[in-house]
């Protein structure tokens, strides 16, 4: 037999449930108030989604926000620094060039000796001992509109 046959037998015999009421009196070791199972009252819940909120003794959103000093102390602007992470910090600065990456790369970069010092074309300017230009050759100035090459020199704007 079915659980629905089972109960409609009891319903329909000569049992306590043949009314189709159940009185306080029929039930017997049950602990909940009136108040308490009309709570419940149309409420469809599991035995393990039941067994979830164990522990809950008052209303959920007054025991979140006393759980809310405790992530305080991270500020706006040090949000936005992680703004575009995409993995571990760690793994990112690690995988930048060391302090002896970087010195090995200036040294192969030779001396100002090694280089093609000079005032010719293709060629790196250096200053003098004084930190100045060299003497130019005027012709190697051009695109300078109503200002002779030779008038720069003289003034001391070269």
């Amino acid at each position: 037999m079915t659980k629905a046959r089972n109960l409609a037998d009891l319903i329909s015999g000569n049992s306590i449930l043949s009314d189709g009421a159940i009185e306080p009196n029929e039930i017997t070791g049950v602990t909940a108030s009136a108040n308490e199972i009309n709570v419940l009252n149309g409420i469809t819940v599991t035995t393990g989604e039941l067994n979830n909120v164990t522990g809950v003794n008052s209303a959920v959103q007054t025991q979140l926000d006393s759980k809310q000093a405790i992530v305080s102390g991270v500020s706006n602007t040090e949000i936005g620094y992680l703004d575009g992470v995409t993995s571990g910090l760690q793994t990112q600065l690690d995988a930048k060039a060391s302090a002896s990456d970087l010195t090995t790369a200036i040294a192969g970069l030779g001396t100002a000796s090694a280089l093609d010092v000079g005032t010719g074309a293709n060629q790196v300017v250096q200053l003098n001992g004084s930190g100045q230009l060299p003497a130019l050759n005027a012709s190697n100035l051009t695109g300078i509109d109503g200002v002779s090459a030779a008038a720069l020199l003289k003034y001391g704007a070269i």
